[in-house]
């Protein structure tokens, strides 16, 4: 049903990864962005480490039919990435606060996904 159309997901909490997997199962190509994490210069906190969540049936589940990509969003390289990224999907998911695209260089409009 939705086959030929691109998402690109930054949402990070429950409703973003429940709608992509949805149109994921439609047909959908889904395209999540994840955060960069240099397990070398950023110690894991609390037992919520990415491989203990990576194994869980909900993420599984939530996950399947998605591609990934890692990229630090708050440097010009991953910035560029995200834009280029967004600039040729159908849809983008996020699910920040208020203003943290904005902040991040990146503002998404309801009609397109603009750079500053």
């Amino acid at each position: 049903m939705l086959t030929g159309v691109t998402i690109v997901d930054f949402s990070r909490h429950l409703p973003g990864p429940i709608c992509t997997m949805r149109l994921s199962d439609l047909g959908a190509e889904v395209i999540e962005v994840e955060p960069f994490h240099d397990k070398a210069h950023s110690p894991l906190t609390g037992p919520s480490y990415p491989e203990a969540r990576e194994t869980g049936a909900f993420y599984l589940r939530s996950h399947c039919n998605h591609r990934s990509i890692s990229m630090n969003l708050r440097t010009n390289e991953g910035k560029a990435l995200a834009f280029a990224l967004a600039r040729q999907a159908d849809v983008v998911v996020e699910s920040y606060r208020p203003g943290v695209m904005r902040h991040l260089g990146l503002r998404c409009t309801l009609w397109s996904f603009i750079a500053p």
